[in-house]
């Protein structure tokens, strides 16, 4: 109400939840958008701690949109949409040479509102726990190696710049995809 969209609540987490829900066809083990969410805000925040903990910037490039996987995950109709969706928050060279040099010169005071106000991952983990919630793919009944697949893939779903995107037009994503899960 107070944004007028949803787009600010329905970031990442939801992304890789939504990709879960498209594509797990008959792996899916029934878990409801509420606990895909929850597993998802724990990978999001191993991946926000691991690129805001750093002690310098992440280097950024052009966002590369993937059109043939697009094209085989969703077909030529539904992968236009996806593509399009991309381009509305695709990072161009001119922007990720702004970018980088913002960050190269000013990383410390961009990242420290953001960790004197980011939770902790193990506090989140240790809360997830207390309540009894899943923690992990596996903990959901997920083939990890699948939603492993979703971090990676979830960011060409919708126009929404994410923690996904930045890792992914930083040459994060790919490494911290295959560790997660």
């Amino acid at each position: 109400s107070f944004t007028g969209t949803t787009h600010v609540g329905s970031m990442a987490e939801h992304m890789i939840s939504h990709y879960v829900d498209m594509f797990a066809g008959d792996r899916h083990p029934g878990t409801s958008h509420g606990e895909q969410v929850g597993v998802a805000t724990l990978t999001c925040s191993a991946l926000q701690n691991r690129i805001l903990g750093a002690d310098s910037p992440p280097e950024i490039r052009p966002t590369e949109i993937p059109d043939a996987a697009l094209v085989g995950r969703y077909g030529e109709a539904k992968a236009n949409s996806m593509r399009e969706q991309t381009a509305k928050k695709a990072i161009d060279s001119a922007m990720a040479n702004s970018l980088n040099e913002r960050f190269a010169s000013s990383w410390d005071a961009f990242v420290e509102p953001l960790r004197q106000v980011m939770v902790p991952l193990d506090r989140l983990t240790a809360s997830m726990t207390r309540a009894g919630c899943q923690r992990t793919a596996a903990e959901l009944g997920l083939d990890v190696d699948f939603y492993r697949d979703g971090v990676r893939h979830a960011r060409f779903s919708r126009d929404r710049f994410t923690i996904l995107d930045l890792a992914g037009d930083c040459g994060q994503l790919e490494d911290f995809a295959a560790g997660c899960g």
